[in-house]
């Protein structure tokens, strides 16, 4: 994997620009669900359990940390806008990578993010019930959407399995993938 260079094409990002597709309100829409994951993950672990809170706090720490490593800072829009905060606050930990992101670490997105996701599912039920397993369950699905909608939806990255994923679930509602932002003059 050579150099990126974000004023050319290649097969992994054909319609790649040199300014970012995605709107500075993308980063402030996608982050909104993030506050809210983060304290009622914490409030329904500390409750439970305290080894699953440990367990929760180490993946959330390394779909945060190592991972945005492996995928924000190999990112042809790195240090540009970005769709998550994540992106955004890269530059400020790693220096930039030459080449794509990798593959196995958007794989490992998935991954992390359903840990986190699943993890406090029968804790939140122990807690609270059907009620409380909901709201943990609806505010993750608003993350997904909101991801979707703000982020995935202008990427251009065809390699990426969410965004084919959310790609796939645009043209099944009859909506299109919006186009990157024509470049500013």
């Amino acid at each position: 994997m050579g150099n990126f260079d974000t004023g050319s094409k290649n097969a992994e990002c054909k319609e790649c620009l040199s300014q970012s597709p995605w709107p500075g309100y993308s980063v402030i829409v996608t982050f909104i669900p993030w506050p809210v994951i983060v304290c009622m993950g914490v409030y329904i672990l500390y409750k439970t359990s305290f080894t699953m809170l440990g367990v929760w706090l180490a993946a959330f720490f390394l779909f945060f940390v190592p991972l945005r490593y492996l995928i924000c800072a190999r990112c042809p829009y790195y240090g540009k806008n970005c769709s998550a905060i994540t992106g955004r606050m890269v530059p400020f930990f790693f220096a930039k990578r030459p080449g794509t992101p990798l593959a196995v670490g958007l794989w490992l997105d998935i991954v992390f993010f359903a840990i986190l996701s699943l993890i406090p599912v029968p804790f939140a039920f122990k807690l609270g019930g059907a009620l409380l397993t909901a709201a943990w369950l609806a505010v993750f699905a608003s993350a997904i959407i909101l991801l979707a909608l703000f982020g995935c939806r202008y990427c251009p990255f065809t390699y990426c399995p969410i965004g084919k994923a959310s790609r796939g679930i645009f043209r099944a509602l009859g909506l299109k993938q919006e186009p990157a932002s024509p470049p500013k003059r």
